[in-house]
């Protein structure tokens, strides 16, 4: 269901106490946490909402030093905060505290990607000028950016954000969400965190609305008023000196939404990036030494058992699902590497070099399309 680029060993199921890095992409999350499934998903997880808040959060492609992420098991948690802890040393550096526990699935991963748009806020309000003891970013943020993710990594969670926002009480009101204090004791069916993933779409995916967003959300990490910063920043069209007519307007906004039902297409870039990452496995020998990159479908059937067969079943499920929002200068690419993944498990070896080679050819065909859609754009 999640997608990365950081994997344990492949074959080795490691049940301890042990403490791990799981660091992904360096520059950006750097999780700890005990050897086992929980550490691997967040370090997945982790990977996937990088990508999503690059263009909404403004994020760089890595900082110079990561966010060290924590994942503290629920006995030894000793921090008044009862789900994540952020903090921002003197010189920039921040940390994250997840507290552990939970039954794998995706209110687990909401709040985890919750606790990383924390972190990363906090760390995006530091890169702005604001200071190491900049405030912390507002919950229906951190709430909004965490449903963003888990709609970008299951798609079906669209409709089911839209059927609640449909709701009569589904989504609250606009000043209550501004306000809310609830993102670490939340769940994604709370009226706030339904109507913090509606505020995000609203202000910031509509046409002509980057610009605005980035001030908007810059204004907020800096401590001003949210309503003052709305009505300041986003101009004529919403800055109404009656709450009333403001609430009608948001509620008006997000009945537009929820009866949206188009289905995102991704850009060609992030289709390519998408799909390089679900071709690629990261592992860690069994016997020790450093990282190794691995082309998944360059594997024999026989190489590709236990652990990398799991991997490359649950790349293929999002592959599957995923597959009509990839962009259309990838959509052979994705075919191709699907097939070579289905002839792999199947053992076909005969199959799979032919898809093999033909996913390497669509990828390079792809990025072709790409470059010289981008050249002919830069020359309008």
């Amino acid at each position: 269901m999640l997608f990365g680029a950081s994997w344990l060993a492949a074959g080795s199921d490691v049940a301890s106490n042990e403490v791990r890095f799981f660091p992904g992409s360096g520059g950006r999350f750097e999780v700890a946490a005990q050897a086992g499934e929980a550490g691997l998903r967040l370090e997945r997880l982790a990977e996937s909402a990088w990508v999503v808040w690059r263009g909404p959060l403004g994020l760089p492609e890595r900082f110079a030093t990561g966010i060290t992420v924590r994942l503290t098991p629920p006995e030894q948690w000793a921090f008044a905060e009862p789900t994540w802890r952020v903090t921002a040393e003197p010189t920039g550096l921040v940390s994250l505290w997840i507290r552990g526990g939970g039954v794998p699935g995706v209110a687990r991963e909401r709040r985890w990607a919750a606790a990383l748009a924390a972190a990363v806020l906090k760390r995006v309000a530091i890169m702005q000028g604001v200071g190491a003891g900049a405030r912390n970013a507002p919950d229906w943020l951190c709430a909004a950016a965490a449903e963003a993710v888990a709609i970008e990594v299951q798609p079906a969670m669209a409709d089911a954000w839209r059927q609640a926002a449909e709701r009569p009480g589904g989504a609250a009101g606009l000043e209550a969400i501004l306000k809310w204090p609830g993102a670490q004791t939340s769940t994604g069916a709370s009226p706030c965190w339904v109507g913090a993933f509606g505020l995000w779409r609203w202000l910031g995916a509509g046409p002509g609305r980057a610009e605005p967003w980035s001030r908007f959300v810059a204004a907020l990490l800096a401590g001003e008023a949210p309503g003052g910063a709305l009505t300041r920043i986003y101009g004529p069209a919403l800055a109404r000196p009656e709450k009333a007519e403001l609430e009608l307007a948001w509620r008006t906004a997000l009945a537009a939404l929820a009866r949206e039902q188009a289905t995102p297409v991704l850009g060609g870039e992030e289709s390519r990036r998408q799909l390089e990452r679900l071709a690629r496995l990261v592992v860690t020998p069994v016997g020790g030494g450093p990282e190794q990159v691995l082309e998944l479908g360059a594997l024999t059937a026989t190489q590709a058992q236990g652990y990398t067969a799991a991997e490359r079943d649950e790349r293929a499920a999002w592959l599957t699902v995923n597959f009509p929002r990839l962009h259309p200068f990838y959509r052979n690419a994705g075919g191709s590497l699907g097939r070579c993944w289905l002839a792999q498990r199947e053992g076909d070896e005969a199959s799979r070099k032919t898809a093999l080679a033909e996913w390497r050819d669509d990828l390079a065909a792809g990025l072709a399309l790409e470059r010289g859609s981008r050249a002919a754009l830069d020359g309008d």
